[in-house]
């Protein structure tokens, strides 16, 4: 049986942003349909449990799913894995960003706790726990998660932008503008973090 080739794991677009930063995500994202398209046509229309007893080949089929949009198909995938392998942290970070997509927040924290649970260096998953705590306006417990992927990962730049959302919401522009611009700063920024950042500083 072929096996899917493991894609990259994409990065979580964060649904904690002000109205105009959730514009320019979704311009992003629009750019990226053809992308989404051909991810679609390899791609099975419904998740199929085909009783593999791997866990990274269902975290991969997890991600297929994800970036074609595929949600519900994507969470049964991610579970499955989990299900093999119970200490899957990648699954687990996966299941909580399919499940933020969709605006399931407690169920998305649980999720990345368990993952930082298994690994406590997981810089993606405390960055994707900061943005679905501060989507519930919890955030203090936000802020701790944004400066500890920041800590795991002085790299990890969607951290740095969502702190400075909060920093904004907080009337905290000075602090704001500092994160933003060492967002533009990183050598490894990414088209999204750059405009986000941008956007950020106005």
């Amino acid at each position: 049986m072929q096996r899917l080739e493991r894609p990259t794991k994409p990065a979580f677009v964060p649904t904690f942003v002000p109205l105009v930063l959730a514009i320019a995500a979704a311009t992003l994202a629009a750019g990226c349909d053809q992308s989404h398209d051909a991810v679609s046509a390899s791609t099975p229309t419904r998740y199929i449990d085909l009783g593999l007893d791997d866990p990274d080949y269902y975290v991969s089929l997890g991600h297929e799913l994800r970036m074609s949009r595929r949600y519900e198909d994507a969470i049964a995938a991610y579970r499955r894995a989990i299900q093999i392998n119970f200490d899957s942290a990648e699954a687990y970070d996966g299941l909580g960003n399919v499940l933020a997509e969709q605006r399931r927040m407690s169920e998305a924290i649980a999720a990345y706790r368990r993952a930082i649970q298994i690994d406590p260096k997981n810089a993606t998953a405390y960055s994707g726990l900061g943005n679905a705590l501060a989507q519930q306006k919890r955030s203090e417990e936000a802020i701790s998660a944004y400066r500890r992927a920041i800590q795991v990962n002085p790299e990890q730049m969607l951290a740095y932008t969502g702190l400075g959302n909060i920093f904004v919401e907080q009337r905290k522009y000075t602090d704001a503008i500092a994160l933003y611009e060492k967002a533009l700063k990183a050598p490894e920024k990414t088209e999204q973090t750059q405009t986000l950042a941008l956007i950020g500083l106005g």
